[in-house]
């Protein structure tokens, strides 16, 4: 009997790559290479942007404007006396309604010529004056009442006028002011006292005597 040769088994071969079928995965850049990309995009993008606003022109704002209250003048409502023969003018207030003009002299009443006018001007021509305190207290017309009172005594004010310190006693209760003017002396005197610096600070000679 012919015995036949036993086979031997056949090993199948074995994959030395059992993954080789799949994909490889794609390198990628270190990362140390991107993240400074990425850094200068961003301060690139940040720059071109605040360029842009810096290179844009504003608008100009609107200024502020702020208003300044203009104080009530007391006497806006006030009349205007010019006397054209002697050369000056003043402003009074509008109670005084009666003027009695006697040559150098003015006096205002509040009514029909009371007893008393609320306010009188004197203009005398005088030769210079180089002390007006002295004058007022020796040669005026007071001069005799400023000695008896020892109170009483004349401030020199910024508008040029020397005022009386208080009320004079006269005919009545008075405030008196002198004006010195080279070879002039104005004297005003009323029985208001808030008049006579309103007074004041409107008069003004028509020319520069």
């Amino acid at each position: 009997m012919n015995q036949q040769p036993l086979s031997q088994p056949v090993e199948s071969p074995i994959d030395p790559s059992p993954y080789s079928n799949q994909p490889k995965p794609t390198p990628k850049l270190p990362l140390l290479i991107i993240l400074p990309i990425l850094i200068a995009t961003i301060a690139g993008g940040i720059g071109f942007f605040i360029s842009k606003q810096a290179a844009t022109p504003k608008s100009p704002s609107a200024p502020l404007v702020t208003s300044t209250p203009v104080p009530n003048d007391p006497t806006a409502d006030w009349k205007t006396y010019v006397n054209t023969t002697l050369h000056f003018s003043f402003k009074y207030p509008p109670s005084l309604q009666y003027i009695e003009d006697l040559d150098k002299e003015l006096k205002f009443f509040k009514t029909n010529k009371t007893e008393f006018p609320t306010l009188v001007i004197r203009y005398q021509d005088q030769q210079q004056i180089t002390d007006p305190q002295k004058w007022i207290t020796e040669t005026s017309d007071i001069a005799s009442i400023l000695k008896s009172s020892k109170n009483t005594f004349f401030v020199l004010q910024s508008n040029g006028w020397y005022k009386s310190s208080d009320f004079i006693s006269t005919d009545n209760s008075r405030r008196y002011a002198y004006l010195f003017k080279q070879d002039t002396v104005v004297e005003i005197n009323t029985t208001e006292d808030e008049t006579l610096d309103q007074i004041l600070s409107t008069f003004k000679f028509l020319y520069n005597i």
